[in-house]
């Protein structure tokens, strides 16, 4: 020891007096000796601690230096490291087993929690993104001890803070991690297997990082917090039941948020996801974990990124969110508005729309932090984007159907509901195009069209869709022809390979592109084949497609002196069925066979044709049911 550091304890011990010499030493031995670790480890599996230095200078006084400290319960473990920490506490009520601290500073603090899985549970959080706690502290000079006899527990202990005062450089609680100074201040009151309180707290942070796993979720984040965390059993408010005994008021700031957070309100809605960043503000205001009137949310972005159902819309945007009174309730709303914004399939960063003023809505009145957000209604509106490449569509369309579309110009609109009280997913789509430009084969056409699928119902995970009631128009310039095609039964899977069972019903202006497209009578007189071409023709038929192949089975087709019955399958490489047609008095059977190399695909039957093809339809029928 340096000649005037001695100089001066032996100075100070003269200036207290015997007595309380005696202390200062006494004191200052065990706060460096062993005697501490041994006396406080005594149950390291549950608990440990221990300091580099430490000192007092009077009763109810002392000062730690480069404390570690760990420990353990049934569901969760958790370590710290803290720079310093210094208290000042009360000496009688030790003797009624409360510890009443009447201030406490720590600073430098590093905590980390984890929770402790039951054997054979598997972790859903990767092992890189969790807080390495030690099993043990490697503390000199505390001597192990063998359990013992177990005791029957005393009456337990209490611990009371009038003042703490905490700086924390880094929180990290399972797969979050605040970096960042944060300054604590608070009161306690807690007792050991019992209930706990904080009946003031206040939570400052200038500027810190958010971590989730890999993710930043926060960047830049200013916090500032008043609050109130009532009295509460720990073990009775796991996870979000904790919000239960919350209140107060929270002000997050970054420039910086991923918009990940909002998952949390749409986590009803699978078929809504917010991406990306964006700077902004948030007000929370809670009473017992309630959100109250004065949680705001304010958010501006030129990059906002959603994902609604298999799209994704990117642009400039708005986000906003009120808590308001409605009926004497408190209500949530948030709004996403896209001022501009582009569609892409998800995955995609190839946009095939572009538009203005798409807004999406969200209310509920459930706002109990500890299960919220349950009755989430969902409104999604898209008044017009204009379409840039109608080619995009091909992936909708089987690839089996020979159907394929080449060029044109047009506009895409939504209006979309979802409800989780109904479970229910519903809305319009409506596409319309000028001058599209199609091929069949190698038959092209021309022409106008406006497809408008009712949604009815949706497995969003799934990408199964209820689509009854869809209506197709077709209109075709040079010479003029129309017709219109409803599916009064229709649901679609927008999988790989993308799959639809539908009932069809359709109205023809005339036949005209039905001949030339199917191409049924080719080898066949002319004047056959113009007898074909029927006006006001109608009919219905079971459509199902997927991957390779789409079938038309039961076709029933009527017309003036027209009837005809067909089942058909086309395939990427050759179609193939029977087709029946009756016209001016005249029959005439058609089978088309999978072709081979060089060989013959299409067989006319005109021997008794509907007696030919009912016979081979109940054939094909029983041997493919």
């Amino acid at each position: 020891m340096r000649r005037p550091l001695r100089r001066i304890i032996i100075a100070a011990l003269i200036a207290v007096g015997p007595g309380k010499a005696v202390y200062l030493v006494a004191a200052n031995v065990f706060l460096n000796t062993s005697l501490a670790p041994e006396t406080i480890n005594r149950k390291p599996e549950k608990f440990q601690i221990h300091w580099r230095s430490g000192w007092s200078l009077w009763p109810g006084m002392a000062v730690l230096s480069g404390v570690e400290t760990r420990g353990r319960s049934k569901s969760v473990e958790w370590h710290a490291r803290l720079d310093s920490v210094r208290t000042t506490f009360y000496l009688r009520p030790l003797f009624h087993r409360t510890v009443h601290l009447a201030s406490v500073k720590a600073e430098g603090v590093i905590y980390r929690q984890r929770r402790i899985l039951a054997p054979g549970q598997p972790s859903r959080i990767p092992a890189s993104e969790l807080p390495p706690i030690p099993a043990s502290l490697d503390i000199p000079g505390a001597a192990s001890r063998s359990p013992g006899p177990a005791k029957p527990p005393g009456l337990p202990w209490r611990v009371l803070a009038d003042g703490i005062t905490c700086d924390l450089s880094e929180l990290w609680i399972d797969r979050f991690r605040l970096l960042g100074h944060l300054r604590v201040e608070t009161a306690m009151d807690l007792r050991v297997r019992g209930r706990m309180e904080f009946p003031r707290i206040r939570l400052q942070m200038a500027s810190g990082d958010l971590l989730a796993g890999e993710g930043v979720i926060f960047k830049e984040l200013g916090l500032d917090a008043d609050a109130t965390l009532h009295s509460f059993i720990p073990r009775q408010a796991k996870r979000l039941r904790f919000f239960r005994n919350l209140s107060g008021r929270f002000v997050f700031h970054s420039k910086s948020a991923s918009l990940f957070f909002l998952e949390a309100y749409f986590r009803k809605t699978p078929w809504l996801h917010f991406n990306e960043h964006a700077g902004g503000r948030m007000v929370l205001q809670l009473d017992h974990g309630v959100l109250q009137p004065g949680t705001t949310l304010d958010i501006a972005n030129d990059q906002v990124d959603v994902g609604i159902l298999d799209r994704r819309l990117t642009g400039k945007g708005v986000i906003t969110g009120r808590v308001t009174l409605t009926n004497g309730a408190p209500v949530s709303q948030i709004t996403a508005h896209l001022i501009e914004f582009q569609v892409a399939p998800v995955g995609s960063d190839k946009p095939f729309a572009r538009g203005r003023d798409s807004v999406i809505v969200a209310t509920s009145d459930k706002l109990d932090l500890s299960d919220p957000f349950t009755d989430l209604k969902v409104s999604f509106d898209l008044p017009e984007a204009h379409i840039l490449d109608l080619g995009f569509y091909n992936s909708m369309i089987p690839p089996g159907s020979k159907f394929h579309l080449i060029s044109g110009t047009g506009t895409l609109r939504y209006h979309l509901e979802g409800s989780q009280d109904e479970h229910s997913l519903h809305g319009d789509i409506a596409l319309s195009t000028k001058d599209a430009v199609a091929r069949f084969e190698s038959y092209e056409m021309r022409g106008d069209f406006t497809l408008k699928p009712p949604l009815r119902q949706a497995s969003p995970k799934e990408l199964l869709f209820d689509i009854s009631g869809t209506r197709l128009d077709l209109r075709k310039k040079n010479p003029d022809w129309s017709a219109t095609i409803l599916f009064p039964k229709a649901k679609m899977k927008f999988s790989d390979p993308l799959a639809i069972d539908a009932r069809v019903g359709f109205d023809l202006q005339d036949t005209r592109p039905l001949v030339a497209m199917f191409d049924a009578l080719k080898g066949a007189p002319g004047w056959v084949e113009r007898m074909m071409i029927i006006a006001n023709v109608k009919g219905t038929a079971a459509l199902q497609g997927g991957h390779d192949r789409v079938a038309i089975n039961d076709l029933e087709v009527t017309g003036e002196k027209l009837k005809a019955l067909a089942d058909l399958s086309f395939g990427k490489q050759s179609k193939e069925g029977i087709l029946y047609v009756h016209l001016h008095g005249f029959s005439l059977g058609v089978e088309l066979k999978k072709g081979e190399k060089g060989g013959k695909n299409r067989d006319l039957k005109l021997l008794r044709p509907l007696h030919w093809f009912e016979q081979e339809r109940a054939r094909r029928k029983l041997a493919h049911p």
